[in-house]
């Protein structure tokens, strides 16, 4: 459409040519687009909705939110806006429309043919030219590969396409033919003869409907019955000759498709049954076999840790036929299916299939629904089922605790289950032995906590446990089995007495043989009733033999007790603080010369040893508190080390000094033509010496300086 603007310019719309909608399909709203093209200006406004456009072609959507079941014109406009400032220049509006064709449209009745024969179906679509829009298709399940022949025309007069389709002659069993246009849809039927059973697959004691059809009959059957065997006794039933729990219902005859409809309900099935459905039509015996498929289903709640996967499972047994294909698994609005491949069937086996699907990282609880969709025959009134089961996720915590201890001690165990819905129930295992149910005591289910408490005393018949053990907590919540492995882990411990000397650091070692690292990794040190922190001492794993030392300095003379700690057992040692005193030894050279050391708040009598750089000693003691050394012979100053024994093998070590008392001179060296200072002195005499004199060879030099400070009294 070229519309005329005001100062001789231009704009057009572009629109489709015409719509065609479908009445009985139409959903609203509907939209539909323009295009504007300005042939001079390049921008466009359109004021009632405050769409805005830029450039030289901008399309514009129109929302439909009604439609007139007539034909006619949706009219659009769009103002246009001179980009320069002018008084003389106004805006201008551009109309276009568009039109709007409704059309209708049907296929011909169903037709009963026999195989062989061919027949036409005629599809008309009134009020529109869709020739080239018009395609047919075979319905769901046709077996049927050719091609479908039709020939399709329209009548401008009457304003109507028709089309024609020839059915194939090598059709031989019952389908369906669609004709398609734009979105009009509808379905013709084409019936031959033929007898169909409908099998019935129900749970014990639910009623369920078994059923027959005859299609493409030209007559009406003059006989329907079923058939059965009963203990051995062919017994057969009618509408109105029937068993107890049994109702049988024929529905009219439909000449249109030639159908004959048969229903059998049965209120409460038991077990598996057969049953024939027979029909006698136009002098000929028909029937068809159905089979009654009584099953179980089962579907156990299950419990899971939070965060982890949980397999929801489901088995349906006493199957006669595979289910598989009907079964599912709802989780919210997703199913799990065969067909979607997100659920997994076991081979039919012994009359069982099991399903399962996987729920990942559970985190709160949570439900899932198992069922089996039966299909229904669409001809067949109240066939077909839906049997469901609702299965619980149940999020829980389950922890137990483990032991440690010395040979000859007895240790309680807890298993101990929260956040369950349903009472927990636990088994214990020594050694992987099974203990009988009264060997534990179960504390009372807390529905409000979903907390329950199995407590195990080992051993269970009393005594003391002598090596390690294994144990294992089985807890069973809903279908979920959890099973905790334990342990109780028999070891030594032992700390040794230690004897430190005061100023000295005490390095106490506590051995742990034959235990587990977790074991060994849960001691603590103690001094008194003090724990220490971990920083003071330093743990060493072995799996044979463990050691953890204590470092600690002793400042005074004051006993500590000391302990290393795992769980209920423990090593206790006492440190002795000690002190000792020694006076130095001094004599003539080649006399003898005593030292003598002095204990003080030494528990016990001290055991010591003595080392001397040279010579020979004799070592006496004096009660617990005196330990005395004499060496026989002095003829140099010479340090002597007393050993302190400790029960601990830390020994203690302390220094005297042994001198030798009299005239001791110093030798030097200097370089020659220089001064030199030679320097003697006196130690260990009782009084100043009354002449000091140097000799070489015959000459005597008096010293001058006799200072009472070169004779030291050590």
């Amino acid at each position: 459409a070229v519309v005329s603007t005001q100062s001789g310019h231009y704009g057009r719309a572009l629109l489709p040519s015409h719509f065609t909608l479908h009445l009985d399909n139409l959903k609203l709203p509907v939209n539909i687009s323009a295009t504007f093209h300005s042939t001079d200006y390049n921008t466009w406004v359109d004021k009632p909705t405050g769409y805005a456009w830029t450039g030289t072609g901008v399309t514009q959507m129109l929302e439909v939110t009604k439609l007139e079941r007539t034909n006619g014109k949706m009219e659009f406009s769009a103002t246009r806006i001179a980009p320069y400032t002018s008084a003389t220049l106004l805006p201008h509006i551009v109309k276009a429309s568009v039109d709007v064709k409704f059309f209708s449209g049907s296929v011909s009745k169903d037709v009963v043919l026999n195989v062989g024969e061919s027949t036409n179906f005629t599809c008309t679509i009134k009020g529109a030219d869709l020739t080239k829009e018009v395609k047919w298709m075979l319905g769901y399940g046709s077996s049927y590969n050719g091609t479908l022949k039709n020939v399709t025309t329209y009548d401008k007069t009457k304003d109507e396409t028709v089309s024609i389709l020839t059915t194939p002659k090598s059709l031989n069993s019952s389908t369906s033919f669609i004709c398609m246009a734009t979105d009009f849809k509808a379905t013709a039927y084409l019936w031959y003869f033929s007898v169909t059973g409908h099998n019935a697959t129900t749970t014990s004691g639910e009623s369920t409907v078994l059923g027959c059809r005859a299609v493409g009959a030209k007559k009406a059957a003059t006989k329907i019955y079923w058939e059965t065997m009963d203990k051995g006794v062919k017994k057969q039933y009618n509408s109105t000759n029937t068993a107890s729990g049994m109702a049988i219902k024929n529905e009219p005859y439909d000449s249109t498709k030639g159908l004959h409809i048969s229903t059998m309900t049965i209120s409460t099935p038991l077990q598996d049954h057969t049953y024939t459905c027979k029909m006698d039509i136009d002098g000929i015996a028909v029937q068809a076999i159905t089979y009654l498929d009584v099953v179980e289903i089962s579907a156990e709640n299950r419990a899971v840790i939070k965060g982890k996967d949980v397999n929801v499972t489901a088995t349906v047994s006493s199957i006669t036929n595979d289910v598989a294909r009907f079964a599912y698994f709802k989780h919210g609005a997703m199913i799990y299916n065969l067909e979607n491949h997100m659920m997994k069937a076991s081979v039919l086996s012994g009359g069982k299939q099991t399903f399962h699907v996987t729920h990942h990282h559970v985190m709160m609880d949570d439900t899932w629904e198992f069922g089996l969709n039966m299909t229904a025959d669409p001809l067949i009134p109240n066939t077909g089922a839906n049997f469901k089961k609702t299965i619980k996720i149940d999020v829980v915590d389950v922890s137990v605790t483990h032991g440690e201890g010395t040979a000859g001690s007895a240790q309680t165990f807890t298993c101990t289950v929260t956040g369950a819905q349903a009472s927990p129930t636990f088994l214990w295992k020594v050694d992987g032995s099974p203990l009988s149910n009264t060997a534990d005591t179960e504390g009372a289910f807390d529905a409000a906590t979903g907390k329950k408490i199995s407590t195990l005393v080992v051993p269970s018949g009393g005594g003391t446990i002598s090596a390690d053990t294994k144990l294992e907590c089985v807890a069973e919540v809903y279908a979920s089995v959890f099973t905790l492995p334990s342990y109780y882990d028999v070891f030594s411990i032992s700390l040794t007495e230690a004897k430190v000397l005061k100023g000295n650091t005490a390095s106490l070692t506590c051995k742990i043989e034959n235990a587990m690292e977790e074991t060994v990794n849960k001691i603590k040190w103690y001094r008194d009733s003090t724990e220490l922190a971990p920083s003071s001492f330093t743990t060493t794993y072995s799996s044979a033999s463990s050691t953890s030392v204590l470092r600690t300095t002793v400042t005074t003379e004051t006993d500590h007790q000391y302990s290393c700690v795992i769980g209920s057992s423990k090593s206790v040692a006492k440190v002795d603080a000690f002190s000792v005193s020694c006076t130095n030894g001094a004599a003539k050279s080649g006399s003898a010369a005593t030292i003598t050391c002095t204990f003080s708040n030494y528990d016990g009598s001290p055991s010591v040893t003595w080392d001397l750089e040279s010579g020979t000693y004799e070592a006496t003691n004096t009660g617990n508190t005196k330990r005395i050394v004499e060496i026989k012979s002095l003829t140099k100053d010479m340090n002597v080390t007393m050993t302190i024994s400790s029960p601990d093998g830390n020994n203690q070590k302390y220094s005297a000094y042994a001198y030798v008392r009299g005239l001791v001179a110093h030798n030097t060296q200097a370089i020659a033509g220089t001064q030199v200072s030679l320097t003697c002195h006196i130690r260990g005499l009782s009084a100043k010496p009354q002449e000091v004199y140097f000799m070489d060879g015959s000459k005597k030099e008096k010293s001058t300086d006799c200072d009472s400070a070169l004779i030291p009294l050590l």
